[in-house]
């Protein structure tokens, strides 16, 4: 028991310590992701001002322009990041939370 408990809070250090040193490292995935969001509003918004044709015409050419196309898997790609790394926070949070509930029942002498 003394071992699995050493364990367990050893665990959640690192977790602590994961969350601390992440902290920039979220914030900037997110300001990437959401200026990669704007650059993708901007890209397509160019190709839709220089296109002829009808509203729906012009909507579909910027639609399937490769230069959009980049920009949109840029977008996807700096989502997925962030979301990975976001998971992985909450994940280390989750298991904060395990172990001080596991501290109290130690601590009352239910465990």
């Amino acid at each position: 028991m003394k071992n699995d408990h050493n364990y367990r809070t050893d665990r959640a250090e690192k977790a602590v310590i994961y969350l601390s040193e992440t902290d920039r490292q979220i914030a900037e995935l997110r300001a990437l992701y959401e200026k990669t969001k704007r650059q993708n509003k901007q890209i397509w918004s160019a190709i839709f001002l220089r296109v002829d044709g009808s509203v729906e015409a012009r909507k579909a050419q910027a639609e399937v322009n490769q230069e959009y196309q980049s920009a949109q898997a840029a977008e996807m790609t700096a989502l997925k990041e962030y979301e990975a790394l976001k998971n992985e926070r909450e994940s280390a949070c989750v298991l904060i939370d395990f172990w001080r509930s596991f501290q109290k029942a130690v601590n009352e002498g239910h465990v």
